[in-house]
């Protein structure tokens, strides 16, 4: 693979400083609608701001929790656009979307002109379900040769397929020193080991998804959380981040707890979560374009005592 083409000159984008993108929380960030199904853009701008308030290290904008196939291309743009004029925090989002291959290329160039730090690829995009390694090997390598020296990620998305990278193919793109992110779904420690080496010494970080296992893979390096829990709680996720090292009792118990949540933040979810950050004093409604089951009286009933206690183990910890 090439990692040092020149730019193409069909893109506005800039080459950005060459810089790791950083440690932490970064939550799948939603995107509120209004009762008509149209974007509610005040409402965006409050939930982008209490991301920033509880000390997110990034943001994943337009990505499924975003209804990423729900939304037009323009929708997209617009939406990484307001992201990023809005917050400091680097900002990552999709691209390689469309209904063929030009239409998917071009929408990398168009949304990195957004200026997102790293235009994010999801796996299921880039061949068909039944493509062997070769295949995926040549359409990256494609991809590269076509996008100048534009930063990319990756994103195991699991909608229309759910397709895993291999540690041989995730060793490939890092040491071509172009990919910055990979939003991680597998949710096998053995295999995030193995993937976790084969990034070593790479521009190439590791954002786990799955929360079950968070703390046994911040032990092996990886270096965040990128998943739904980071719209109900990023500042637990945040604290068992910085003490996994420093106080590892603590950390067991934060581990204990957020995987204990996810049952609750998983049902219906995203309206669940919209509700549940109203709860936390986010002016946003629960509409979402992907037909989630409406929110029932014991959904609510069992949202608001969650609240209650992640107030309780705020307060602990």
């Amino acid at each position: 693979m090439n990692s040092s083409l020149l730019c193409d000159k069909s893109t506005k984008f800039i080459p950005k400083q060459d810089k790791l993108l950083p440690s932490g929380v970064w939550p799948v960030v939603l995107t509120p609608f209004h009762d008509d199904g149209q974007i509610d853009w005040p409402g965006y701008e409050n939930l982008l701001n209490w991301y920033v308030r509880h000390d997110c290290a990034g943001l994943f904008a337009v990505c499924l929790s975003s209804e990423l196939y729900l939304l037009s291309p323009e929708e997209r743009l617009e939406l990484a656009c307001q992201a990023c004029r809005q917050v400091e925090i680097p900002v990552v989002a999709a691209g390689y979307l469309g209904n063929s291959k030009s239409e998917k290329m071009d929408s990398i160039k168009r949304m990195v002109d957004t200026g997102v730090d790293t235009v994010i690829i999801p796996v299921c995009q880039l061949v068909p379900e039944a493509a062997d390694e070769t295949t995926l090997i040549r359409e990256i390598d494609d991809i590269l040769s076509q996008t100048g020296d534009i930063p990319l990620g990756l994103y195991e998305c699991p909608d229309p397929y759910h397709r895993l990278l291999s540690s041989e193919i995730l060793k490939k793109c890092a040491e071509t020193g172009r990919f910055k992110f990979l939003k991680d779904t597998c949710c096998d420690s053995g295999i995030m080991k193995q993937k976790i080496a084969a990034c070593f010494g790479t521009p190439l970080k590791i954002y786990n998804a799955y929360i079950h296992n968070l703390l046994d893979t911040l032990r092996m390096g990886v270096v965040g959380f990128n998943g739904l829990a980071a719209s109900f709680y990023p500042e637990l996720l945040n604290k068992l981040i910085r003490c996994y090292n420093s106080d590892p009792e603590t950390a067991v118990e934060l581990q204990q707890l957020i995987s204990v949540g996810q049952c609750v933040i998983s049902n219906k979810y995203p309206s669940c979560a919209k509700y549940f950050l109203k709860l936390r004093g986010v002016d946003i409604g629960v509409y979402c374009r992907n037909e989630c089951p409406e929110l029932t009286t014991p959904d609510i009933e069992i949202l608001k005592a969650f609240k209650a206690l992640l107030d309780k183990w705020n307060y602990k910890y």
